[in-house]
């Protein structure tokens, strides 16, 4: 009787440690899984922070210079290299006088680069320019 229940042991050991092995394969798999997905989360967060300040920035510049025009107050306007939230960003802005149906409109342009890559265009029109 002693003997069977050895045999069956022994059995019973290898069976265990089958299933140890296949437990730390799939760890190691879904933790792999996990990771890379926390990276992958990571870098789009810092990716969405700097399409935020440049939209930021740039409806800061073009406001500004609505109400400087509308007012005729000279107030100060991001230009130039602006360091935002410990990233350096390049703004650029260009003006230009357009006639749109015998209407004389000025057509303000914003360029939001960041040193990453990311850019970021927007303009509008305003009335009173010179074509």
């Amino acid at each position: 009787m002693m003997d069977i229940e050895r045999i069956r042991s022994k059995k019973h050991a290898g069976f265990v440690m089958l299933w140890a092995v296949c437990a730390v394969a799939m760890v190691l798999i879904l933790g792999g899984g996990a990771f890379f997905a926390l990276a992958q989360a990571a870098r789009e967060e810092a990716r969405a922070e700097i399409v935020t300040d440049e939209v930021l920035m740039a409806q800061e510049i073009l406001e500004t210079k609505k109400y400087n025009l509308r007012t005729g107050a000279h107030a100060e306007y991001p230009n130039g290299t602006v360091t935002r939230n410990g990233r350096t960003y390049e703004a650029v802005v260009t003006e230009t006088g357009r006639s749109v149906n015998g209407t004389n409109l000025l057509e303000i342009s914003v360029t939001i680069s960041e040193s990453g890559g990311e850019t970021f265009t927007v303009s509008t029109l305003v009335p009173g320019g010179q074509s």
